[in-house]
Order: structure tokens, then C-alpha cells, then sequence
């Protein structure tokens, strides 16, 4: 067995790690504790973009805002009164207009990405600097042939085994190497009351009921799902994108979504994906600046944080099946005694809720 095995560290009496730690708590014990003031160089504040162009009809958003320091109170500063516009290869400019807080979005009459177009993104801030992003060619993603569920048995941290989904969709691959992918994906559910809120003692729900169609939304929010053609070219793919619960026997209604995204993108979500996976164990990969495609072109020096995205996307919504288990899904949770108000509520747009029908709702 080699040193550089991780089991090697398992098999010796008096690991160094062990030895070091003890070490550092005998000096620990016999020397005073000064609290511990932490020597952070703040280097200036650094321009924060994220965006995002396909081939779906828009309006897209571009987001700029400034970095601060690592104590502020303030999680970053929004860039306003900023010039904010696309490019593409045909030399067509297509402005982002601000709407607040430094969210800039096109407009959809004017602006659709088309595949097979290059595409840059240019920003000038209100101290008249310049950044912008490298071109990127926006290509059509393949179709979702399907998408489907199987049954999981897991066992939980009491012991007890419990039966899921495994949340699965296919797709084929285009004969051409070197394709990237991110996948998405949504849940979707009827809403009936769109206002709810519970008082007393006996915690009564008080309802209003929508006023018109409404879906609530489940999001895949922090999903880094990717794949790559590099071992599969051309063949089909086959993707796990969730486990989804046996709580119902109705199906599970889902919207997914795969993006081909260019291999600067690919590689910029598999970093972020190491860093969020980072459990703070010694075989952990260091810590790494997310490798984004923005630069300033007059000061190549200056670090410019986020990524835009030029990528085509393809959508399927499905009816995920769980009533072909032999046994029942566990009861429901007892919910509050309910009192429906006769006065409807609009369904507002937000990212938990939507009053446009869903790709795929039938009925």
C-alpha cells in the first residue's frame, strides 16, 4: 500500500494529523488565548455579472451588481445607470434597459437568440468602464425524448426503510463531439388559494381562493446537473435528476429543461459544483475562482466576477407515475381546520408561483 492512499491513513497507530492536533492542544493548554482578529486584505470591489441568452422568446436579464467588503452588511451594491446591450456576429446591438436594483432585461419584441448566432455582451458603467464578455455561439439542444420514474427503497437514519423515486430523463445526443449540458427542472402544482394565513388558538387556516388559474412552483433551486459527450458521443443519454417522494399516488407533474451550454460554462458550474460539494475534509480540492468569461479589455488585470450564458434550450413537461407500487404511500399530515373567504386573490408572478400555464399541462 502507498503513503498517498487515502486508507493509508487508517492503518497507522499514530496518524501525523493525529500527532499535530494533540500538539497544538498541550500548547493550547499551557498558553493564554488572545481572541484571534483575522487579517483580511479587502482588494477593491469587483464588477458581479450574470446572464443569460437562448432561444426561448425572453425578455432576458442581465444582472450587474458590485462586490463590498466581506463584513458588510450589504451582500453587493446594484450597478444602475449602467449601458447594458448584446452583440451578435451580424454586428446588431439589442440594449437592456434597467428596470432596479442593477436587473437589466431586453426587449422581447426586438431581441430573440437564434441558434447557430454568436452572441457578446457589453457593459458600461456609469464611470464610463468597459467589460464585456468572450463570444459565444449559441447552439440548439437536443429534444427530451422522455422522462420517467423508479422505484428506490432508502433506508433513513432511524433504520427504517422507505420507499421513493428516482426522478430519470433521456436524451440522444448529436453525432458531433464536444457537446455540454446543464439540466433544470420544476414541479408544478394547481393552486387553489393564492392567500392563506392561520389564527387562534385552535389555528384555523383563513383561505382566498385564486382569482383565475394559478401553478405553484417547486423549483430545482441550487441543482448543478451536467453532462457531457466526451465518453457517449452520439449515443443516448441517460440523466438522474432528483429523488422524488412516494407520498401520493397522483402523478408528479414536472417541467424539464436541457441547456447546451459551450465548455467555458460547463466548466465554470463543475468548479462551483466542487466547492459547494466541499465537505471540509483533507482530500477536498482547494479552493478555486470560478473560471467566468467576462474581462475588462482596457485593464486585462481587473477580475470580473459571474458568467453569461449564450446556450439553447429544449423543454418537455411530464406526468411522472407513482401509482404502480403494490402498497399505499404513508398517510397525510392532518392539516388545520380551513375557512374559505368568498374573496378571491390575484395570482402574482413570482418564482414560487405563475399564472402561465405550464409547457405540457393538459386539462
Amino acid at each position: 500500500m502507498t503513503n498517498d492512499h487515502p486508507t493509508a491513513f487508517r492503518s497507522r497507530k499514530f496518524p501525523a494529523v493525529f500527532v499535530l492536533a494533540f500538539f497544538l492542544l498541550t500548547v493550547s493548554l499551557n498558553t493564554c488565548v488572545d481572541p484571534y482578529e483575522a487579517d483580511i486584505r479587502f482588494t477593491g470591489p469587483k464588477i458581479v455579472v450574470d446572464g443569460q441568452v437562448t432561444n426561448d422568446p425572453g425578455p432576458y436579464r442581465v444582472t450587474v451588481n458590485q462586490s463590498v467588503v466581506y463584513n458588510s452588511k450589504d451582500g453587493s451594491i446594484p450597478v444602475q445607470d449602467a449601458t447594458v446591450y448584446v452583440q451578435d456576429d451580424l454586428g446588431r446591438q439589442f440594449p437592456f434597459s434597467h428596470t432596479n436594483r442593477g436587473v437589466y432585461v431586453s426587449d422581447p419584441a426586438q431581441f430573440r437568440g437564434e441558434a447557430g448566432r454568436t452572441y457578446t455582451l457589453f457593459i458600461q458603467t456609469r464611470d464610463k468602464k468597459t467589460y464585456q464578455s468572450e463570444p459565444a455561439t449559441l447552439q440548439a439542444a437536443p429534444e427530451i425524448d422522455t422522462a420517467y420514474t423508479r422505484p428506490v427503497a432508502t433506508i433513513d437514519y432511524r433504520g427504517v426503510e422507505t420507499t421513493e423515486f428516482a426522478f430519470l430523463a433521456r436524451f440522444t445526443d448529436p453525432a458531433t463531439p464536444g457537446d455540454y449540458y446543464r439540466w433544470n427542472w420544476a414541479r408544478y402544482e394547481s393552486e387553489l388559494y393564492c392567500k392563506s394565513r392561520v389564527v387562534g388558538e385552535l389555528r384555523t387556516a383563513f383561505k382566498n381562493p385564486c382569482c383565475g388559474p394559478c401553478w405553484k412552483i417547486t423549483a430545482c433551486r441550487g441543482c448543478i446537473l451536467l453532462a457531457a459527450d466526451n465518453l457517449v458521443n452520439g449515443n443516448a443519454i441517460e440523466y438522474q435528476l432528483a429523488v422524488i417522494p412516494y407520498d401520493s399516488r397522483d402523478d408528479y407533474f414536472a417541467v424539464v429543461e436541457l441547456y447546451h451550454i459551450s465548455s467555458r460554462n460547463y466548466q465554470f458550474w463543475r468548479t462551483a459544483n466542487t466547492q459547494v460539494n466541499n465537505t471540509g475534509g483533507i482530500f477536498d480540492a482547494p479552493p478555486a475562482t470560478l473560471p467566468g468569461n467576462l474581462f475588462n479589455p482596457d485593464d486585462p488585470k481587473e477580475q470580473v466576477l459571474g458568467f453569461f450564458n449564450v446556450a439553447g434550450v429544449s423543454r418537455k413537461g411530464v406526468y411522472l407515475k407513482r401509482d404502480y407500487l403494490p402498497f399505499e404511500p404513508p398517510s397525510p399530515k392532518v392539516e388545520f381546520p380551513a375557512v374559505v373567504e368568498p374573496e378571491c386573490e390575484t395570482c402574482n408572478e413570482s418564482s414560487t408561483r405563475t399564472a402561465f400555464r405550464p409547457t405540457g399541462w393538459q386539462g
